[in-house]
């Protein structure tokens, strides 16, 4: 899945001079807060639009609530440049929950993008191209799950709102950066 925003701040001369007059570092720092702000809303969004499992429902592997727990947002270092912010929203995918009691759903691409159901023991065997024609004849006959798109329809619900989070967070952090600028 790779929806994103591009969001290019042209034709404001006096907001891209507040930016300029602050350093490059200040306005590094301020981006980055403005780009989390959207983050936060996407993130929140599918908290709300994800599923939960039944409090009831005995499964040793999975518990209620551990995929609304599980989604975050975060900066990723290693795609972010000088000009270029990336904000990253998924859900933790490892198999146990962390030392910290963060809670992990390691089946939260099936749940997005709906699966083939098989049951315990019931493992597609062969190589890539059998697999691929049973997963075939599985979904013909009604054996798919369709998914449940939490992750998209936060995203596609919400950018009006991703965008107004991070100029909000933008003016405020500039006007704080331009207050401690004017007290030296």
């Amino acid at each position: 899945m790779t929806d994103s925003i591009t969001v290019k701040m042209t034709g404001i001369p006096e907001f891209s001079a507040r930016l300029r007059a602050l350093g490059i570092d200040m306005e590094r720092k301020i981006v980055r807060a403005g780009a989390l702000a959207a983050g936060i809303v996407f993130r929140n969004a599918a908290r709300e639009n994800a599923p939960s499992l039944k409090p009831n429902t005995r499964r040793k592997d999975r518990t209620p609530g551990a995929l609304k727990k599980s989604i975050y947002a975060t900066r990723s270092k290693s795609k972010s440049k000088p000009g270029l912010e990336t904000i990253v929203v998924a859900a933790r995918a490892g198999s146990k929950t962390s030392k910290k009691g963060v809670a992990t759903a390691f089946y939260w691409r099936w749940v997005e993008d709906g699966h083939v159901a098989r049951g315990p023991g019931g493992k597609l065997k062969g190589g890539n191209r059998s697999r691929a024609l049973q997963r075939s004849r599985l979904k013909a006959g009604g054996k798919f799950v369709p998914g449940v798109a939490f992750l998209r329809r936060a995203f596609q619900g919400k950018q009006d709102q991703a965008v107004a989070a991070f100029n909000k967070r933008i003016e405020a952090r500039i006007a704080k950066a331009q207050k401690a600028l004017n007290e030296r």
